[in-house]
Formats: structure tokens, C-alpha cells, sequence
């Protein structure tokens, strides 16, 4: 090419460069606004986002706030304190995204005001549902006041919305037109560019012929070097291959195109022997080189070549390239290696024990075992002699004939070699298992004189294999009884295993299955295709793949799960498949029945929150209802307490007086009248004693104490000091079993271990009296026996005794009011038990009773006349 033609082509290549960098300056401006517009367009966007996101958590915290209000649930409290946040920090961010809008910062001003009142009355109301102090009223107030401040809101914040929509439309139009300025100055840019462009193109072709006339003659001379067998490559001092024949195609898999041009230590990984510059200056110093090297082919095998450097000079003497020809000697190499690597075994194995040398001279029977062979079994050298019977006594009694017979065979010609695994008996009596070979050597008549072998410690490959063994054997125990469908397939998606269970699935034998694809075995399309698609998935990206398919069967539509696993080659890519198929009919049929519950659960739910709002109201009249009865209660306790005081007070009178008459106008009143008087006192008597029970009964519900730990063994005791006159008196036995400690009102059992006991004391035969206390855990409940030998109750009173002033004797029989038992039963019942009595006339009454133990004690009853 002439230096005219240079300055053409340059001249014309500098313009249109200057040309292009112009346009793509002009672009580059206009890229930048274009980037700029469509940030603050962005920043409309967002603003938008973020107003209606404030709406949106206004709106989700009424409607959390109503679901609070109607069914007091937490969840929803919670749910109503996340969106106002939400709200809060929306707003907060439209305030920092138009902090350059004064507009827009002026209406936030006067909306955050608006907010902070309708926040304030959603609070209200939550407030007044958490206090228990809402009801319909004032909740249709505060939501009507809610809603205008919540209408102001809307349209403060439509005001904000239309606002940043105008100005949307307003950068949308900005960035329209920078695209059409910048469009057509990139367009004339290029026009002009190309025109140069095509001018100088066909300069360069006018070039190009006279250059392909000078290749053409040196492709003749290069030619005759690519039909060379040989590796043969030239690259400059800068490593940049020049020429590259067929024989270096052939070996490293890269054409003359692919090949020419590059780094060629880059492209063929080269691994020198020593540091790359030394081996240059060595072939510039002494223009030859030679040593091997490492390269790495197209496939990535890595090769070693033997190979020569010569290098190649211009005129004035000066190196301009290097010719490297290479063979290749990786065989070579590695059969070197395997020889080098096996001779380090053999030694390392025989150093460490691991393999032992028998030597036998059949001619003298001389035999030699070495050392090794001894440790191994737990010898010393001198512990055993080196002879052919002891070599032969430490094999295992079942191996020594096979071992025998085998050396038989080689030494008669019949096998190559002595080869076999057998046992040996360790001193200790364990086993060790040896790979034994040997090799006869023999003389001008085929007569073997001489036998050498090794025996080789394999106890730990053969205990592994022996273990592998199990293993395999119980994974197909599991494969053969597994009901999942378990198979392996290759790459051209053709069974390789499938484990029985395929049988009872589709009826087809599992040993049809081996070797043929699903298309063979004559499967419908629609199954193949849910199936196929998947498998090839696996094997293109070697991640396993889960998949659901259903199949026709004769009981209807089945589904199934396939989990497809990949299995890797020692290469690292997928040679086979192995999918486990599960049945989950009955998993699908429950998803669509649960599905169909939950449409019917929404139903349900529709009507119980209807029934939901009629029990509140009925909660609302029966707390009325108890706070009237509670009011009622109080006054009527009162009226008792009164009224006892205010009869006693006559009562005391009367008895008073009448004393006073009989004992000091005595010798006025005859006998009559004596008897009479007697009459008055003892009447009086007892309506007092009668006051004071019916004063006692009214109490038990009404001035009970708070339950508490008490331990009914001190209670009783307690009681028993209260009736220690009657006991003895009455000469009576007591007797009780250890008592157990409940939660209750120990002054009301007392009472009560007192009322019954007395009662039978009160209640006794002829002979003396004798009660046993006992209780035992029954149900969650501790159940209370008072067991005694009276007189008895007959069956039809059982229930009637526990009536208020219910009495089976008169007064003179047994004395009392008749209103102790049930004083008994409502202490019981006070409690949260029962109590009841059997008896048998003429043998005794056995009086039971109940108390919740603390697992299931209830709430204190308050019971109420």
C-alpha cells in the first residue's frame, strides 16, 4: 500500500471518527436530560404511589378498626396500629418527595392537621371498645365524624394527585421531544459517517487485490507445511501464532482460522519446565531449544509433547518469530507413570505391612514366609516356623482344600497363575481375609521347581465390601416392598430399573419395562408428554425437578408425584434419572374437599357473625340482669340481718321476763302454770335457735371467704375440738384416713365436717357411736365419705333430708332445727360439689361429698335466696 493511499484512507477514517464522536457527544447530552426527565417522571410516579398507599392505610385501618369493634379481637387491633404506620410513613414520604413543590408542601400542611383528627377518632373508638364503655351510639357518632374529616382528606389529597399528574404529562411531553431532537441529529451524524465510510471502502478493496495476489503466492509455499504429519507452529516474539498447519489442527482441535492470531501459550495453557524467558533467550542464544511441555487441548485433555524451538531471523540477522514443532508423548508418559506409580505401591504395601512374600522351593520344600504375613496374624517372626504345613495350618479349616487344590492346578500347568481370596485365623481367633497369588517358575522339562507368591491384607476392603453387600441387599428389600414407583432412566428416556410396585400400578410386568421408553410400552401421549419434558429439563440443567401428572385407571382418575433426582458420571454430567412416583389421590380428593369446606366455613362464618351480634346484645341484658340481681342480693342480705336482729331482740324479751316471773313469783303460780312458763321458755328457745340457723344459712353464700390451700386434716381436727363435750358424752370413736389439701373456705368446712359428724354422734344406737372420715381422688375430684353405725334413713328421705327444715324425728327424739344438712349442701355446692347419702336402717348412713381438686377447681359460686 503507498503512502498516498495511507494518507487517503487515514484522512478519510480520522473524519468520520470525528464525525461519530460529534454524534455521539450530541447523543450522549441528550441522554442525559432524557435520564434526568425520566427520574423526575419517576418521581412523579412515586409521589403518586405513595399518596395512594396514604389512602390505602387510612382506609385498611377504618376497616381493621370496625372488625375490632365488632369481634374484640386483637388480631385486628394489631392489623388497625400496622396500617395507621403505614399511613404515617407514607405521608411522610410524600412531604420529603415534594420538599421542592411549595404547593404541594402547603396543602400537606393543612392535611396533616385533617389526619391527626381522624386518627384521633379512630383512636376514640378503639378506646372506648377497649374500655368497655362503646356501644352503638357513640360509635355511629364517631364514624360519622370520621367520615366528613375523612372526606376533607380525600379531596386535600386529590388535589395533590391532580396536581402531580399535570406535571406527569408535563415531563412525559419534555421527554417525547428530546427523543425526536436527539433522533435526528443522530440520523444526519450517521448519514455523513457511512458516506465516508463507503468512499474509503472502496479504496481499501482497490488495495486488498494487489495484497491477495502476494498471499496467494505465499499460501502455495505454506501449503506444502499443512500436509505435514508433524505439529508446526510459528509465533512472534510477542507469542502471537503466525502459522498454524493441519498436523497442530489434528492435535489440539483448533483450526488454522480459530488458532492464528492468538497468544499461543494462552491458548494451549502451556506448562513449562522452566520460566518462560529462559527458555526464549536460551533458543535466541543458541537458536535451538528442546524439552517437553503441557498443553491443554480443545476438550480440555491435557497432552505432554516433546518439543523443538528454532528461531527464525530477517535479513539483517535480527529474531523475528519462533518455529515450534511438537510430538506428542502423553502415552508414552503414562505408561511411564503407571510402571513408576505401581513400583511406589508395591514398595509402600510391603513397607507397611500391608503385603507379605512366601517363597516354597518345591525341589527341598524349603518354604519362606515373610515377616509381614506373621505380624498380620498377630505373630512374631520366631513364633512360628517358616514351613509349607504351617503356611497351610493358617488357613481357615473351610478355605485350606479350595487354596490346596487351586495350587495343585497352576503347578499341573492347568491355570496361568495362583490366584485366591481366603481366610486366615488370627492368634487372637479373629479372622483376617488376604489376597493370595503366586506364580510357579519352570524348568527345560515344564517341571515347576520353584513357587513364589504375596499375600495381600484385604480384611478391610472385604469387611467394606461385606457391609456394601448388606446394604444393597436391604435397599432392595426396601425398592421391592416400597409402595412408591421408583425408576431409573437414561438420556434417550428408556427404563434402566423399575421397582415391582410399577406391577400392581399398571398390571405390566416390571421386566417389560427394562430397556424401552414409555412411546414402546404403548402409554397414552397426554402421560408420555407430562413425563418426558421433565426427565430432559434434568438432564439439561442437573437440578432435580418435581412434578404432578394424573393418569386414567379403571377406578377413576389417579394422581401422582414425581420427584426426578439427577445422577451424575465421574464427569460431572447426568447419565441417568431416577424418579420416585408417589400416589396422592387421596391428598388431592382431601385438597378438594377441604377446599369445599372452606367455601361452607364462608358461609357459616356470614351467619355467625350475625348470631356473633345477637349474643352481644344478650350479654349486654344479662349484665344488666346480674347488676340488678347483684343490687337485689345486697338488699336482701341486709333484710336478713335485720330481721334476725330484730327478732332475737323480742325473743330475748319474752325468755327474760318469763324467767324472772317463774323465779321470783314462783309460790304464786301453781303447778299449771309452772309447766306453762316451762312451755313459753323453751319455745322461745328454739325460735331463737331457729333465727340464728336460718341467719347461718343465708350466710354461706353471702359472706363466704376467698378459697385458699386448706388442709382438711387440720379442719377436722378443728371441728372434732368444737364436738369434743358430745364425743365424750356419747362415748364416741373417731376415725380418719389422711385427708387431702383443696382450695375452699376453711370456716365453711369446718362447719361442714362438724354438722355431719355431729349428726352422727346425734344420730346414734344403743351402743356408742363410731364414725370414719375418709376421701380419695375420683374423676378430678377429691370425693369425701362420713361413714357412722346409727340408726339409719330409710330410702325414700335420702333426698329429703337436705330440705330446709326437713325433719324425720320430733324434737323429743332428737333435738335440732332441722337445718343443718342444709346448711351442709350449700357449703358443697358453694364449692362446686355434690353430696349425697346412703344408708341402710338399723346399720348405719354413709354421707359423700365432692370438692374439685386444684387442676379443675371452678370459679367461686355465689349462691343467692
Amino acid at each position: 500500500m503507498t503512502r498516498a493511499y495511507k494518507k487517503i484512507i487515514a484522512g478519510g477514517f480520522g473524519l468520520a471518527l470525528l464525525l461519530l464522536s460529534g454524534v455521539g457527544a450530541v447523543s450522549y447530552l441528550s441522554v442525559q436530560k432524557l435520564i434526568a426527565n425520566k427520574q423526575l417522571l419517576e418521581h412523579t410516579r412515586q409521589v403518586l404511589e405513595e399518596i395512594d398507599k396514604t389512602l390505602d392505610g387510612i382506609k385498611e385501618a377504618e376497616t381493621s378498626r370496625r372488625a375490632y369493634i365488632i369481634t374484640g379481637n386483637d388480631i385486628y387491633l394489631k392489623s388497625y396500629n400496622a396500617d395507621l404506620e403505614t399511613a404515617k410513613r407514607s405521608l411522610k414520604v410524600v412531604r420529603e418527595l415534594t420538599d421542592d413543590n411549595p404547593h404541594q408542601q402547603r396543602r400537606l400542611d393543612e392535611l396533616e392537621p385533617m389526619l391527626a383528627q381522624r386518627l384521633a377518632v379512630l383512636q376514640v373508638s378503639i378506646d372506648l371498645v377497649k374500655q368497655k364503655k362503646s356501644n352503638q351510639k357513640n360509635q355511629i357518632i364517631l364514624t360519622d365524624r370520621g367520615n366528613a374529616i375523612q372526606q376533607k382528606v380525600r379531596e386535600k389529597l386529590s388535589e395533590m394527585e391532580q396536581e402531580e399528574r399535570l406535571l406527569l404529562q408535563q415531563r412525559s411531553a419534555a421527554i417525547n421531544d428530546s427523543v425526536r431532537y436527539t433522533s435526528i441529529l443522530v440520523a444526519i451524524g450517521y448519514f455523513l459517517s457511512f458516506s465516508l465510510l463507503f468512499l474509503v471502502y472502496f479504496q481499501l478493496k482497490k488495495q486488498i487485490r494487489v495484497s491477495q495476489l502476494a498471499e496467494a503466492e505465499l499460501l502455495k509455499r505454506t501449503q506444502m507445511l499443512d500436509f505435514a504429519n508433524d505439529t508446526i507452529i510459528i509465533f512472534d516474539l510477542e507469542d502471537r501464532i503466525q502459522y498454524w498447519n493441519q498436523g497442530a489442527a489434528r492435535l489440539y482441535g483448533w483450526s488454522k482460522e480459530e488458532a492464528v492470531g492468538k497468544e499461543i501459550h494462552e491458548l494451549l495453557q502451556t506448562v513449562f519446565p522452566k520460566p518462560l524467558e529462559s527458555i526464549k533467550n536460551e533458543c535466541l542464544r543458541d537458536v535451538y531449544w528442546q524439552g517437553e511441555l503441557r498443553h491443554t487441548q480443545r476438550d480440555g485433555t491435557q497432552i505432554i509433547v516433546e518439543s523443538r524451538w528454532t528461531s527464525e531471523r530477517d535479513k539483517q540477522g535480527k529474531a523475528v518469530a519462533f518455529l515450534e514443532i511438537n510430538y506428542d508423548i502423553t502415552d508414552r508418559k503414562r505408561v511411564e507413570d503407571v510402571l513408576r506409580i505401581g513400583q511406589e505401591r508395591y514398595a509402600l504395601a510391603v513397607s507397611s505391612g500391608q503385603v507379605g512374600v512366601w517363597d516354597w522351593n518345591i525341589q527341598t520344600n524349603q518354604f519362606y514366609i515373610d515377616s509381614n504375613i506373621k505380624e498380620a496374624l498377630g505373630y512374631t517372626d520366631l513364633d512360628i516356623p517358616n514351613t509349607l504345613e504351617t503356611w497351610y495350618g493358617l488357613l481357615h479349616p473351610d478355605d485350606r482344600e479350595k487354596a490346596i487344590a487351586a495350587i495343585r492346578e497352576h503347578l499341573q500347568g492347568l491355570t496361568p497363575q495362583y490366584e485366591m481370596e481366603h481366610r486366615r485365623l488370627h492368634k487372637d481367633g479373629s479372622i483376617r481375609w488376604f489376597l493370595s497369588r503366586g506364580i510357579a517358575f519352570q524348568d527345560a522339562n515344564d517341571r515347576a521347581f520353584r513357587m513364589t507368591g504375596t499375600d495381600t491384607d484385604i480384611t478391610d476392603r472385604k469387611t467394606a465390601e461385606i457391609a456394601l453387600s448388606q446394604r444393597e441387599q436391604e435397599l432392595k428389600t426396601v425398592l421391592e416392598n416400597t409402595p412408591d414407583v421408583i425408576s431409573r432412566l437414561d438420556r434417550q428416556i428408556r427404563y434402566l430399573y423399575i421397582n415391582p410396585a410399577i406391577t400392581k400400578e399398571t398390571g405390566i410386568p416390571a421386566e417389560a419395562f427394562i430397556g424401552k421408553t414409555l412411546w414402546e410400552l404403548g402409554f397414552p401421549q397426554a402421560l408420555v408428554e407430562q413425563l418426558e419434558a421433565p426427565c430432559q429439563k434434568v438432564f439439561a440443567t442437573g437440578e432435580m425437578n418435581v412434578v404432578e401428572f394424573n393418569s386414567a385407571s379403571p377406578n377413576g382418575l389417579k394422581f401422582y408425584q414425581a420427584r426426578l433426582v439427577p445422577e451424575f458420571a465421574l464427569d460431572t454430567s447426568v447419565e441417568s434419572v431416577l424418579i420416585i412416583t408417589r400416589d396422592i389421590t387421596q391428598r388431592k380428593q382431601a385438597e378438594d374437599a377441604l377446599r369445599e369446606l372452606n367455601n361452607e366455613l364462608t358461609e357459616i362464618n356470614g351467619a355467625l357473625e350475625a348470631e356473633i351480634a345477637e349474643r352481644k346484645e344478650a350479654e349486654r341484658k344479662l349484665e344488666q340482669l346480674t347488676a340488678e340481681l347483684q343490687r337485689s342480693n345486697q338488699e336482701l342480705e341486709q333484710f336478713a340481718y335485720v330481721a334476725s336482729h330484730d327478732l332475737q331482740e323480742p325473743l330475748r324479751a319474752v325468755t327474760g321476763y318469763t324467767e324472772l316471773l317463774l323465779h321470783d313469783y314462783q309460790h304464786l303460780f301453781d303447778e299449771s302454770a309452772r309447766e306453762y312458763m316451762g312451755y313459753i321458755i323453751d319455745g322461745s328457745t328454739r325460735m331463737r335457735q331457729l333465727i340464728q340457723d336460718l341467719l347461718a344459712y343465708s350466710r354461706v353464700g353471702t359472706r363466704g371467704k376467698e378459697f385458699v390451700p386448706a388442709d382438711c386434716n387440720a379442719l377436722l381436727r378443728e371441728a372434732l375440738d368444737r364436738l369434743q363435750v358430745a364425743i365424750a358424752e356419747n362415748n364416741a370413736t373417731i376415725t380418719y384416713d389422711s385427708l387431702p389439701t383443696v382450695m375452699a373456705d376453711k370456716t365453711q368446712l369446718v362447719q361442714l365436717f362438724q354438722n355431719l359428724i355431729g349428726n352422727a354422734i346425734k344420730f346414734h344406737r344403743e351402743m356408742p357411736p363410731q364414725v370414719r372420715i375418709s376421701a380419695e381422688l375420683t374423676d378430678n375430684k377429691w370425693l369425701f365419705s362420713v361413714r357412722d353405725n346409727g340408726i339409719g334413713i330409710k330410702d325414700q328421705y335420702l333426698d329429703r333430708i337436705f330440705e330446709i327444715f326437713k325433719r324425720l324425728h320430733t324434737r323429743r327424739e332428737f333435738p335440732g332445727t332441722g337445718i343443718g344438712l342444709a346448711i351442709c349442701k350449700k357449703i358443697v355446692e358453694r364449692h362446686g360439689g355434690n353430696i349425697w347419702a346412703e344408708s341402710q336402717l338399723g346399720v348405719g348412713t354413709t354421707f359423700y361429698f365432692t370438692i374439685p381438686s386444684e387442676s379443675s377447681l371452678p370459679t367461686e359460686i355465689n349462691l343467692h335466696d
